[in-house]
This record gives C-alpha cells, sequence and structure tokens, in this order.
C-alpha cells in the first residue's frame, strides 16, 4: 500500500434506502475509470463509498479518499468542484 500522508472521511445520511442507493449508483456513475485515473494522476491513492449499517432504519454512507499529501488533496478538491459544475452543466442541457 501507497503511504497515505490526508484522509478526508465524510458521511451522508439519507431518508429512504432508495435515495441512498440512487446515491451510491451515481457515485459509480460519476467515478468512471477515466475520472478515477484524473484523480489518481492528482494524488488521489484511494476511493471508498461505504454502507453504513449500525442503526436500524438509517442509510448511510461513508465516502473514504485517501491522498498522498496536502497538495494532493488541493488539486483532487479542484477536480471536484470542476467535476460538480460539469455534471450541473449537462443536468442543464438535459432539461
Amino acid at each position: 500500500m501507497s503511504n497515505v500522508s490526508l484522509i478526508n472521511y465524510s458521511t451522508r445520511e439519507f431518508t429512504t434506502k432508495g435515495e441512498m442507493d440512487s446515491y451510491i449508483r451515481k457515485q459509480d456513475e460519476i467515478f468512471t475509470e477515466e475520472v478515477t485515473k484524473i484523480f489518481i494522476e492528482a494524488g488521489m491513492l484511494r476511493r471508498v463509498v461505504t454502507q453504513i449499517w449500525n442503526k436500524k432504519e438509517t442509510f448511510r454512507v461513508g465516502i473514504i479518499f485517501e491522498y498522498k499529501d496536502q497538495t494532493a488533496y488541493k488539486n483532487c478538491q479542484s477536480l471536484n468542484i470542476l467535476q460538480v459544475l460539469l455534471n450541473a452543466m449537462l443536468v442543464q442541457s438535459l432539461l
């Protein structure tokens, strides 16, 4: 395993299992092999989406990003912002 120097962990909570499943599917659609490769080139070492099962009737996921250093984190944050904007533009073009 590569040397990880920075980890970003966040959670998302949903009101229904369907919303959570939709979010997970969307993450798989957004983070294609090509997109993941761009993030890896920017310094991301690993990205994982996990379902959190510790409470009944709670629909929550955890998202883990591991980076090789602070510069890699900043580079990937810029890519995240760009990705969100591009996806919003795509949605608008479909409306």
